[in-house]
């Protein structure tokens, strides 16, 4: 805020945005002075004549910003032109004189505090060990949902070694992923399908009452994990997959199971034996939370961070590596 620039001294500088926030000019003493002719120190009384209609404080009729400088430099300071107002000539100082009262008011606002005793000071202020996963759930609240902010957030920020020793999460949750091919699905869940459950997650797409499934995982809770594209599968694996999928018997966790449900109708498949709905226990836990990410609630939770590759769309990119080949 430009009310700042009357900080603005041999120890303090102020940076105010020029385009956007991609350029900023650092104001220093000479800045000042060069940008509005006038020191940091008067400032406050520059602004009291010039009104500033974003911060509700009303300026004179015919007085700009030129006339506000030119009126304060003739006369030293607000308080000697408010001494000597009948000097000044001219519709513009009627003006004044008119809006007197109201002009003093702006002085009086303009004036920033400079004495508040503060409970903190510079070394309380210090960078120190945070909670990653009071960040992540601040994320969630405000709907903030691009899966690589908090990356990029935490590289700017990794942590010292204490903070990163006192974090109560592990880093990453390690999966044995196979990509599957044509004639591979139905032997893997042979394999792994008499486990007690599998977790199924998918790719997919909803518009318009319609949708579609690009990408499909399953993991076991030994680590296990396949990858698999419906579109590549053949005959014997695609009839394994919707017996498994039909399966009461065959216990399944899903996050947001209704979405998965919606989409693989499409296909003519079916899904029973969901014995966990992630996105419906969280929401049974803290009914008012804005966003159920899985992510979020991975590391809330269960103190684990998923970092799973994105695709260009932000979706989970599970078969990233196999498909980069």
């Amino acid at each position: 805020d430009r009310d700042s620039f009357q900080l603005v001294s041999e120890h303090t500088t102020v940076l105010y945005p020029t385009k956007g926030v991609s350029e900023l000019t650092r104001f220093t003493p000479e800045k000042v002075v060069e940008k509005y002719g006038l020191t940091p120190a008067q400032y406050p009384d520059f602004a009291a004549l010039r009104g500033d209609p974003s911060d509700n404080l009303p300026g004179i009729p015919g007085v700009g910003e030129k006339t506000a400088a030119k009126w304060i430099n003739q006369f030293g300071s607000f308080a000697d032109l408010v001494e000597r107002v009948d000097e000044v000539k001219g519709k513009a100082g009627q003006n004044l004189r008119d809006h007197l009262e109201a002009v003093k008011l702006n002085r009086r606002l303009t004036e920033m505090v400079k004495d508040v005793e503060l409970p903190k000071t510079v070394t309380d202020l210090e960078r120190a060990a945070y909670d990653r996963t009071a960040v992540v759930m601040v994320l969630d609240t405000l709907e903030i949902r691009n899966p690589s902010l908090r990356e990029r957030l935490f590289a700017v920020d990794p942590g010292t070694e204490e903070a990163e020793a006192a974090a109560p999460f592990v880093e990453g949750v390690e999966l044995d992923g196979t990509v599957l091919g044509a004639g591979e699905l139905k032997p893997w869940l042979a394999e792994h399908d008499g486990k007690a459950v599998l977790g199924l997650a998918t790719v997919d797409t909803w518009a318009l009452g319609s949708g579609s499934v690009a990408e499909v995982a399953l993991a076991a809770a030994d680590g296990a994990a396949a990858w698999f594209d419906p579109a590549r599968l053949d005959e014997a694996d695609e009839n394994a997959f919707a017996k498994w999928l039909a399966d009461p018997e065959k216990p399944k966790v899903l996050h947001n199971a209704k979405g998965a449900m919606r989409v693989f109708a499409e296909h003519g498949w079916t899904i029973e034996g969901v014995s966990m709905d992630t996105a419906l226990a969280a929401y049974l836990v803290k009914p008012g939370r804005r966003s159920f990410a899985l992510d979020a609630l991975s590391l809330e939770y269960l103190g684990r961070e998923l970092g799973p590759a994105a695709a260009a769309d932000g979706q989970l990119a599970f078969g990233a590596d196999d498909q980069a080949e």
